[in-house]
């Protein structure tokens, strides 16, 4: 094999709940400086960017924000890879509305109810996830359908924008598939380590993401 370049950038563009904090460490034993998660913030309710320092600083990162900036993260690194993490869509919204779920609940009362509960929550830290999970999933608290039709739209636009360069985009089920390692390794140019494909299930884990408005 040809040895990679590892200022090459490489992207997880999948969404939550489709094992990306699994990839990120898939990525950091294959030699990749990872990050999961990475610090975001707003330059405006309507523009959201990655912290320019992560950028500069890491070879690769997963999880939003950066599957929603996969167009803009194009532009800007036109040699970087990416990767979509999927999973079969019921598994996925039960994980999701299980993930999601919150100290208030997780089901929506309509746009106005929940953007008033967004203005005053029991605590700050969910006010930040409410504001981030309504950019990213239409709906300030999970919402079945609302998720799903994001979910499903996400990975469309995805497969759509990489149709004439196939050659950037792996797209992989990391929860069925049984070479993890042969598909990915293949897909980055580098050797399969003898590690077993990590399995992390982060659904108690919470990010240390900052957001400011």
């Amino acid at each position: 094999m040809q040895p990679h370049n590892m200022k090459e950038k490489i992207f997880g563009i999948g969404l939550s709940r489709t094992g990306t904090t699994s990839l990120t460490s898939a990525l950091e034993i294959l030699g990749y400086k990872s990050i999961h998660y990475p610090e975001y913030y707003f330059n405006s309710l309507f523009e959201l960017k990655i912290n320019p320092e992560i950028l500069q600083e890491f070879d690769a990162m997963t999880d939003v924000p950066v599957a929603f900036l996969f167009k803009e993260l194009d532009d800007r690194f036109p040699n970087a890879k990416f990767i979509l993490t999927i999973r079969d869509e019921d598994s996925w919204v039960k994980s999701a509305s299980k993930f999601f779920t919150t100290p208030d609940g997780s089901s929506s009362k309509g746009w106005i109810i929940d953007f008033m509960k967004f203005l005053r929550p029991r605590r700050s830290y969910w006010r930040n996830k409410y504001l981030l999970r309504n950019f990213i999933y239409g709906s300030f608290k999970f919402n079945k359908q609302e998720y799903l039709n994001r979910y499903k739209k996400h990975n469309k636009e995805v497969i759509s924008h990489f149709k004439n360069d196939p050659d950037k985009l792996l797209i992989i089920d990391l929860i069925n598939e049984s070479n993890k390692w042969d598909k990915l390794c293949n897909f980055l140019d580098k050797e399969v380590p003898k590690d077993p494909f990590p399995h992390i299930n982060s659904s108690n884990i919470n990010d240390s993401s900052s957001i400011k408005l």
